[in-house]
């Protein structure tokens, strides 16, 4: 079963709303259960990797459009509303003040991660947002 973080809340209205601290700037994403293949071509491939940084990535996009997709796959309106980042870092929860580190990175643009790239290195990682809210849509619905 896939793993769904920073899930839709539903409000009064029927709707429903994902609220992140990205702004307009783009977020990579990728489907953790492509990880085992990725690790495995990795160290199949030990020596042409040895050294390197790997980044992985199915998708490079800022929120809304992740929303947008939401909304087309499932027909439920789903939009995104950004949360400011010291604000959401004191939301008190669990891990809230390392989330907040890790969305200021993800802010500052050196998180570039280009999923053409993955898509080559990898054969079979890569799920588009699109194609992996897709297959989490009909494991969801069975």
């Amino acid at each position: 079963s896939s793993r769904v973080y920073f899930r839709p809340r539903k409000m009064e209205d029927g709707s429903y709303v994902i609220a992140l601290p990205m702004g307009t700037k783009d977020l990579a994403a990728c489907d953790v259960e492509e990880t085992g293949l990725v690790v495995k071509n990795i160290l199949d491939n030990f020596d042409k990797f040895s050294g390197k940084t790997v980044q992985v990535s199915g998708e490079l996009s800022p929120m809304s459009r992740y929303t947008d997709i939401i909304s087309k796959v499932t027909g439920k309106t789903v939009k995104y509303q950004e949360v400011p980042l010291k604000v959401f870092g004191s939301f008190g929860s669990p891990g809230a003040h390392e989330l907040e580190v890790m969305f200021e990175y993800y802010q500052s643009g050196k998180f570039l991660r280009n999923p053409e790239e993955t898509r080559a290195m990898f054969p079979g990682a890569g799920k588009t947002f699109e194609e992996w809210v897709m297959a989490t849509r009909k494991v969801s619905s069975n």
